[in-house]
């Protein structure tokens, strides 16, 4: 409070900051002691029909140490313990420039296909599927379609856009719906299950977000 009302208020978020995490790590130690008297009392105990007294209280205090661990550790490296939540944007941006790399190869190595099913069904994405009549060179399967002229009118794939579309949960683009990494092959479904991370990373990242510069998360007001 004396180095925010005297003006240093950069120097008065790293004090919080340093409380907020000093009053995380005492909270965790305190569950940790109480796993380390769990599991002594269970050491000491006679077990009963082949299973030991105390052992629903080590694995009680077990999962909430891994949560707490789990938990503190996001909120520091994100939004600061809340006290910075600008961070989660600079993650944000980090997430969105590496969709558009992942993305972008993917486009570049063929592995996207239309996310319609009346195009994966059509006889220019058909027709040019590996053996098709309409791909007549070596050539990948979205390749050959974006040459066909029915292809002329559907949305182009932007992996810039892409990326933004599946990060940004409250913007849509448009982008997803026409588009979709093809799990068909090793790359495409690799891509695909890190569209899903790209998709929750969004989501967690909005949610903390709003949780920072709300308040919600920091131990108290001060």
């Amino acid at each position: 409070r004396a180095l925010r009302e005297a003006g240093h208020g950069a120097a008065a978020r790293e004090v919080l900051i340093e409380k907020e995490r000093r009053q995380r790590g005492a909270r965790r130690a305190e569950v940790a002691d109480e796993l380390t008297r769990a599991r002594a009392a269970r050491k000491a105990a006679t077990p009963v029909a082949g299973v030991r007294p105390d052992t629903d209280r080590v694995i009680g205090a077990w999962l909430r140490l891994m949560a707490l661990t789990l938990w503190d550790g996001l909120m520091g490296i994100l939004i600061g313990y809340g006290r910075r939540p600008e961070k989660s944007a600079l993650w944000a941006m980090g997430f969105l420039l590496m969709g558009w790399f992942i993305f972008a190869v993917a486009e570049g190595h063929g592995a996207i296909k239309p996310n319609l099913p009346q195009i994966q069904r059509a006889a220019e994405w058909v027709g040019c599927a590996e053996g098709g009549e309409r791909r007549t060179s070596e050539v990948t399967q979205y390749a050959c379609y974006l040459t066909q002229p029915e292809a002329a009118s559907y949305p182009r794939f932007n992996a810039l856009v892409y990326s933004a579309d599946t990060l940004i949960p409250v913007v849509s683009f448009e982008m997803q719906s026409y588009w979709l990494p093809d799990d068909a092959s090793r790359r495409g479904a690799l891509v695909r299950i890190y569209l899903w991370l790209h998709i929750v990373a969004g989501w967690g990242l909005t949610l903390l977000a709003v949780a920072g510069f709300s308040g919600l998360v920091k131990q108290d007001s001060s």
